[in-house]
């Protein structure tokens, strides 16, 4: 694996996990809305706040499966390259890509 792809998955696991927060901020006010609706009398459907919740959920699901996944191809090529997990390997990688000079 070249330094390259390294940074492409990096970058495709970071728009994962922000993503994922994402999802979950979505269900969390889906959550909140029903219970609004409950209690307050929020006007509005039940029903779309649970399609709200529930596409927050799935959104937050897909993505967290997709981190979780990139997250065990970094330790991988980490791993192969370094002899450490990815969170242990960021000095490394940061020498690879910005060498130091001697």
């Amino acid at each position: 694996m070249d330094a390259g792809s390294l940074q492409e998955i990096e970058r495709e696991y970071n728009s994962a996990i922000t993503n994922s927060r994402i999802g979950l901020y979505i269900l969390c006010a889906g959550v909140l809305l029903i219970v609004g609706k409950f209690i307050w009398g929020i006007s509005g459907s039940s029903v779309l706040f649970g399609i709200v919740a529930g596409g927050g959920g799935v959104y937050w699901g897909m993505l967290n499966d997709k981190a979780s996944k990139l997250k065990l191809k970094l330790d991988e090529i980490c791993y192969s390259k370094y002899g450490k997990p990815y969170d242990q390997s960021f000095t490394d990688i940061t020498n690879d890509r910005y060498p130091p000079k001697s």
